[in-house]
């Protein structure tokens, strides 16, 4: 783990850059010797094993918890704190621009931004917002309405809201923003493929 030591608009001040590599042992240590002295030219620092082994085991609390809660194993009540992940494709070329712009737009509607990482390839953009407020609504909404500005932006950067995911009902609504007449095209083939309307039933209309 490599603490990367300048100033972030992050919530504690500072950003963590965390590097797996994965291989037969010549490969990883080809890469590690690679690794060095980027970080070192950068002013990074190596935070050790410890810190390391604590991001890896504890990368997934904020899905159990939510998980957890659906599954009715925590109470009933809503949290005042809700959480959101984002992945966005964008090109590669643009992703450090559109990284400040994400984090501008984040302190701008008051939401933090927990992580923005890369996944195989630095055109793969995911991102962990968290939202808190007096009431459990007021927090939905907020992070609602920053989630959906940065999306648009990934649109109009030349980007993707969705790399791994589907995108479901939660971001139908940005389809024909995202596709324009190509939705249409879509929709023919599914009705083309599926007459009776049996294969993911209620979606018809997205």
């Amino acid at each position: 783990m490599i603490d990367y030591g300048e100033e972030t608009p992050y919530e504690h001040g500072s950003s963590e850059l965390n590097l797996a590599y994965d291989g037969l042992d010549g490969e990883v240590e080809s890469q590690l010797k690679a690794t060095e002295p980027v970080m070192s030219a950068h002013a990074g620092q190596r935070l050790g094993e410890e810190q390391a082994r604590e991001f890896w085991d504890h990368r997934h609390d904020i899905a159990l918890m939510y998980s957890r809660r659906i599954s009715k194993k925590l109470p009933a009540e809503e949290p005042l704190t809700k959480y959101d992940y984002i992945h966005l494709s964008l090109p590669a070329s643009r992703i450090l621009e559109c990284r400040g712009e994400i984090l501008r737009i984040a302190r701008a509607g008051n939401v933090n931004v927990l992580e923005v990482g890369l996944w195989h390839g630095p055109e793969l953009l995911s991102l962990v917002l968290s939202s808190r407020a007096t009431d459990a609504k007021s927090a939905s909404r907020k992070l609602w309405r920053v989630s959906n500005i940065i999306i648009r932006h990934a649109q109009d950067w030349g980007g993707s809201m969705e790399f791994c995911h589907g995108v479901g009902l939660k971001l139908a609504h940005l389809m024909e923003r995202e596709h324009g007449l190509g939705l249409d095209i879509m929709r023919h083939l599914k009705k083309t493929i599926d007459p009776l309307g049996i294969m993911n039933p209620g979606k018809q209309s997205i």
